[in-house]
């Protein structure tokens, strides 16, 4: 989807699961800060107040990301969710960075990296089987390809046993 629908999706499941506020963190990068820049007209269909925007540079490490978590933590800001645009690196480095800061928002919402197995494996599996992500392509998917025929699973089943490793939508588009 287009950068400014991204997370639309992600955005109305926060406002209908209780959130009343956000804040979001983006890594320097045009398909990053583009996802993050739609927040605020999907903020406010959804009556969700934005508490703080804050740009990171690209491949942010813990110097960059440890500030914003102890600020976002603050009882001033402390918001329902975070928004996180960012590449897989920095998704790691953002959990540290959370975990650092002794703070978990009510939920969090990733652009790239959550369903990836080196995500999984940086944060570990009781971790990120908690975190939501966006993803354009996922195996449960009932869509059938109208040149080779296969649905979603098929695809999925197939990458795996040549490559031994999780297909995500990056596999999926290359395919």
């Amino acid at each position: 989807p287009p950068t400014s629908q991204y997370l639309a999706q992600a955005i109305e499941a926060l406002h209908k699961a209780g959130a009343r506020t956000v804040s979001s963190v983006w890594e320097d990068a045009s398909f990053t800060r583009g996802v993050c820049a739609a927040l605020d007209g999907l903020a406010a269909e959804h009556g969700l107040e934005i508490k703080s925007q804050t740009e990171v540079p690209s491949s942010p490490s813990a110097e960059h990301l440890d500030p914003v978590a102890r600020n976002l933590s603050g009882t001033e800001l402390n918001p329902d969710a975070v928004v996180t645009c960012v590449y897989d690196a920095g998704c790691a480095e953002w959990i540290s960075s959370l975990r650092r800061a002794k703070w978990s928002p009510k939920a969090q919402v990733f652009t790239v990296c959550v369903g990836m197995d080196e995500f999984t494996a940086a944060v570990g599996k009781s971790d990120a089987m908690y975190m939501t992500g966006v993803s354009p392509w996922d195996p449960s998917l009932s869509a059938r390809d109208d040149v080779v025929g296969w649905t979603a699973s098929d695809f999925a089943s197939m990458f795996e046993e040549r490559t031994h490793r999780t297909p995500t939508y990056h596999s999926a588009s290359a395919a």
